[in-house]
């Protein structure tokens, strides 16, 4: 009875293990999906339906792997740094259509195009400044044609006086463009590869 018990959690711990994404297969292009527990942070949460409130995207440049985001300027940093933001599961997607020369393309893109841009704490869509989920969309939509995915009328009406408070008391942008982690979730353009471990 006891090796039957055993063999049954054995083999449960083994299936989930290949439903999640060890750190050394993440290939540039993947993106990180984070909970993170912070007042913007559970307005976009519960905004959006979802457990996701940022997001980055990984760079490889030989053996170090970073992560990309927007978060006060765009930049990259180590992915156990940028893992700290969370005690909880992150999970990855990754682009169905990108190969090894989109991938080449992305980092000389982000170098050159998308390194040290203002954080966008507006969430406008046509300005000089990025949020994480519009900087991740704008890289990749650089380098290849996303096909399904765009971005959608955003709305801000689940806790309205929340969204006040973080816009400062002005009105928030209702029914302008954007996108949020739980979009890259949930968009047939991209393949889940599970949680990190």
């Amino acid at each position: 009875m006891k090796t039957a018990g055993l063999i049954l959690i054995m083999s449960i711990f083994a299936s989930l293990k290949t439903l999640a994404l060890p750190m050394d297969e993440l290939k540039t292009g993947d993106i990180l999906l984070l909970d993170m527990d912070c007042f913007s942070c559970e307005l976009i949460e519960k905004q959006t339906n979802g457990p996701f409130s940022h997001s980055g995207i990984i760079l490889k440049y030989g053996t170090k792997v970073y992560v990309a985001q927007s978060l006060g300027i765009v930049h990259h940093l180590p992915l156990a740094k940028f893992l700290r933001y969370t005690n909880k599961p992150v999970q990855v997607v990754r682009p169905k259509f990108i190969n090894f020369t989109k991938r080449r393309a992305l980092l000389e893109s982000y170098q050159n195009d998308f390194l040290n841009m203002p954080f966008d704490h507006e969430y406008t869509w046509d300005d000089d400044k990025l949020y994480c989920s519009e900087f991740i969309y704008k890289l990749l939509k650089s380098v290849y044609a996303i096909e399904n995915f765009a971005p959608k009328p955003m709305r801000y009406d689940v806790n309205e006086d929340g969204w006040r408070r973080y816009f400062g008391g002005n009105e928030p942008p209702h029914g302008q463009p954007g996108l949020s982690p739980n979009d890259f979730y949930r968009s047939s353009d991209f393949v889940e590869m599970g949680p990190l471990y």
